[in-house]
């Protein structure tokens, strides 16, 4: 792992974030203890899963949930606020 995913992960996973993938019914939910959760379904999930696929394909030392922990990066911050 890169230092920049690694970063991403570490942070994510540090804030207590979690990500479920339903992948036969195109569902997400990234969770955050004491916060409102995303849900996603449909397309948005479907692009999810993709960027998830993606980047495992790129960095195959990832695990799976590794990939999905980078991948919720881009919605950490909106736990915060």
């Amino acid at each position: 792992m890169n230092k920049i995913l690694k970063q991403q992960y570490d942070y994510v996973v540090n804030s207590g974030i979690t990500v479920d993938i339903t992948n036969h019914m195109s569902w997400v939910a990234i969770e955050c203890i004491g916060y409102e959760g995303i849900f996603m379904q449909g397309d948005e999930a479907d692009d999810f899963i993709n960027k998830c696929t993606n980047i495992g394909k790129r960095f195959r030392s990832l695990t799976s949930t590794e990939a999905e922990l980078i991948a919720a990066y881009d919605y950490a911050e909106l736990f915060i606020y």
